[in-house]
Formats: C-alpha cells, structure tokens, sequence
C-alpha cells in the first residue's frame, strides 16, 4: 500500500508525548512515521541508512506508528521511510544543546578564519617569525571568497580553470621514469644492480652449492606520475575542494545563492577529478609552487595550472587545516576544545 498523497512528514515526540520542532542532542524521543496504521507491517525505516524497528501503539490517545530514536549527539541524520514505492527522505539537524545557534557560527567563524590570522600576525609581531613577510589579514567577504572559488575552478574568458586543465592534461600528463630493484632468480636478471651483488652474496639461504647466487637484485625502471608538477595538481585541487566544503559548513550556511554556486564548484571538481585517473597515484605531500621546472615554463597546460594556483594562493588568507571543520557538528566538542585552545594562545600572545 503506497502513501497517500497527503502524508505528514515525520513528528518527533519526547517520553512525555509532547511535540518537538526537531530531536535534541542526548534525548531519547520517538519518531511518528508518515505511514497508515494498517500498512506498519509493509513499511521499512532507516536512520542513517541502519533499520530501525517500528511499532503501533496509542500515543496521547491517538493509534500511530513510533519509532525510538535513541540519544544521539549532534549532526545531521538522514530519516528514510520505504513503503512499497514510496519513499520518504528528510534530513534532521540536531544542533548542540550548550552552545546558541549563533555562537556556534561564531566558534566556527573563528576556527575557520580569525583565529588563525590572529595568531599568524601576533607570532610574526613578537619576532616568531623573523624572515617571512605576511601581508595584513583583509576581511573578505562571502561574495568574494565564492568568486575566488570559481574563478580558480571554472576560469573565466581568458584563461582555463582547473576544471578545463585537469580535462587536457589527462589526456597526456606528465610522467617520468623512477628506478625500482626487485629480487628475482638469477636467470630472469636483466640488469643486475652491482652495487647490490654483496648483498646477494651475503644474504642468507641465497647461495647454491657451487656458492653462486640464487637470486639478484635487478634494477629496472617503471613510469611513474608522481612528480613534482603532478603534486603541484593534487595540492590545488585538494585546496579548492577543502575550501568549498568549509565554506558550505561555516559563511555559506544560511546563504542559499552561496551554497548553490558552492555545490556548482564542487561538482565541477569533481566531474574534472574521475577523468584525472593519473592523480590516483599522486602522493598527498604537501606541494607548494617554490621551484620552476622546465615543465611548468614550458608546458602550456601545466604553466596554466601554475599561473592559476599562485593566484588562488596569493589571495589566500590564513586559515586552520582541520578535517574536523568539515562536518562541525559530528565533531562539536573537539571543536569546543580547539576553540578554547586557540583563545587562550591568541591572548598570550
């Protein structure tokens, strides 16, 4: 039996029976399931993609069908109600108990932005970091940072963005080859490494009884992609894509333009990253634009990628690299204490 076209969406109850916007952080309540009382058999509900089983009961004098949920902290939580065809999805939010809608935007504003500059500028101010010219730390706004975003990724009439160059240099990246010594049997030694007849020699069980090796090192050659020019890529796409997501998670919250341009970025990095295959065997070390090689001066693509990643970074400001930050509300007491932390440093210094 489907659901009629008229089904509430689901109400949340405490133990009482009393009506709630929304589930609390650490309080048991009961979900009332958009479902007809004669079709609670045939329904399935999962809450974050686990069954959660359901009952019938009378409820403030009132025959529903009930779901407990028990205490959970804070996050967001997908609800799903399958009854025959029908599907029912909704997304719950459930906001920390101690902490005011607004000063946890603020604790995240401060993590994400102000407190890291704070700090950077007061180190720099008490000879910390004697050598190293920072600029002032400017207040950009929501709009900007965006524009930032899409520039890098998109570009514009002129000139590629990292969508358009992670396309082309797929076709033909750049890639060199890394030297590798292997172990095999003496007869399927192609060039064996000199430097590395002693170890033969010496290694133990290795010997025949005519005293010859039984295996060799070989010393061959693969073809590799992990270059500096390749981790330059990784690093800049791995920088566009953090930024968008802690832009959605902190500024572009409660802007629904922001996060619809947001969300654009996102998928166009992504769309741009399951061509570039080859970054699959790019190493995640950090890769700053330091040193020009011959490639980046005379590869068009790559001399593009370079020209927009300095500028995205150029225009950076400081900010704290925490995956934490990503999904603020699953990690709020982390967070709570990482706020804390940073206060008091940023005071003392």
């Amino acid at each position: 039996m489907e659901l009629p076209p008229t089904s509430p969406r689901f109400r949340f109850h405490d133990r009482d029976g009393a009506g709630l916007a929304e589930p609390r952080e650490w309080t048991p309540i009961r979900v009332e399931l958009p479902v007809p009382v004669e079709s609670w058999e045939d329904a399935e509900f999962k809450i974050q993609g686990a069954v959660t089983p359901h009952y019938v009961t009378k409820h403030v004098g009132v025959t529903k069908v009930l779901a407990d949920w028990p205490r959970t902290g804070p996050g967001r939580y997908q609800l799903e109600l399958r009854v025959g065809s029908e599907v029912i999805s909704h997304t719950v939010e459930i906001q920390p108990a101690k902490l005011s809608t607004e000063s946890f935007e603020t604790m995240l504003e401060d993590l994400d932005a102000r407190l890291p500059a704070s700090i950077v500028m007061s180190l720099q101010k008490a000879g910390g970091l004697i050598g190293i010219e920072l600029d002032q730390p400017q207040e950009t706004t929501l709009d900007e940072e965006v524009l930032r975003l899409e520039r890098a990724t998109c570009g514009d009439d002129d000139e590629p963005g990292l969508e358009q160059l992670l396309g082309l240099i797929s076709r033909d990246p750049h890639h060199t080859l890394a030297p590798e010594e292997l172990w095999v049997r003496w007869g399927r030694a192609r060039r064996p490494s000199p430097a590395r007849l002693a170890h033969a020699m010496f290694r133990g069980g290795n010997l025949d009884d005519d005293g010859r090796p039984l295996r060799l090192v070989d010393a061959r050659v693969s073809e590799t992609f992990d270059v500096y020019e390749n981790r330059l890529l990784r690093a800049f796409y791995e920088q566009l894509r953090s930024r968008a997501r802690r832009l959605l998670q902190t500024r572009a919250a409660t802007n629904k333009d922001a996060q619809k341009r947001v969300n654009a970025v996102l998928d166009a990095l992504t769309r741009a990253r399951r061509r570039a295959t080859f970054l699959d065997d790019v190493s995640l070390r950090a890769a700053l634009p330091e040193r020009l090689t011959m490639v980046l001066l005379k590869h068009p693509l790559y001399s593009a990628m370079l020209e927009r990643y300095v500028e995205f970074r150029r225009s950076a400001i400081v900010r704290l690299d925490d995956d934490a930050l990503d999904a603020p509300l699953n990690n709020t007491p982390y967070l709570y204490q990482v706020w804390g932390l940073l206060t008091v440093i940023d005071v003392l210094l």
